[in-house]
């Protein structure tokens, strides 16, 4: 039924080939998400920390823009593996992480509705690391764009796009 119901979404929009295809790849990878099983996501959630850029160890900067400004510290920020990254205030038990190296950006999709605010869990995130990355990965950190909540929503794809850097040790 959600399959049908994707395919009659897609059709409403005069795509090319190539982006019909592209949607239809994203539509799989979170369908694919979806189906891992939890103890397993849970047990890679374990053991990949998320980080973030903080500033003054006070605020956790999440857009591109606004790390690009500087003065800011790539940090290891202790959540759980259910907790909105979207909304992490408690910065006390971050600490610096300067031996993190990026491994590179990769786009994590969650399903959400139009009028649904964004939200995102460390589960989400490990849930689309791609299996190249897998072994090497440690950390990862959210890049998003300025204006996130309207711009970082996918309409055809009925889903926000989420810019995730990842690190190894």
């Amino acid at each position: 039924m959600e399959q049908q119901n994707f395919e009659k979404r897609l059709n409403r929009y005069n795509l090319t080939d190539a982006q019909r295809e592209k949607y239809v790849g994203i539509n799989k990878r979170m369908q694919s998400a979806r189906a891992k099983a939890k103890d397993e996501l849970k047990k890679f959630a374990e053991r990949v920390s998320f980080a973030g850029f903080v500033k003054g160890m006070q605020k956790l900067i999440l857009t591109d823009k606004e790390i690009k400004k500087g003065k800011v510290a790539l940090c290891l920020v202790p959540v759980s593996a259910t907790d909105d990254l979207l909304k992490v205030k408690n910065l006390a038990a971050a600490c610096p992480a300067p031996q993190l190296h990026s491994l590179g950006i990769i786009t994590v999709y969650e399903p959400a509705a139009v009028n649904e605010d964004p939200h995102l869990t460390a589960l989400d995130v490990v849930a689309q690391i791609p299996a190249e990355f897998a072994d090497r990965v440690s950390a990862f950190c959210l890049r998003l764009e300025d204006k996130f909540a309207l711009n970082g929503y996918n309409l055809i794809a009925h889903a926000y796009e989420y810019k995730v850097e990842l690190f190894a040790k």
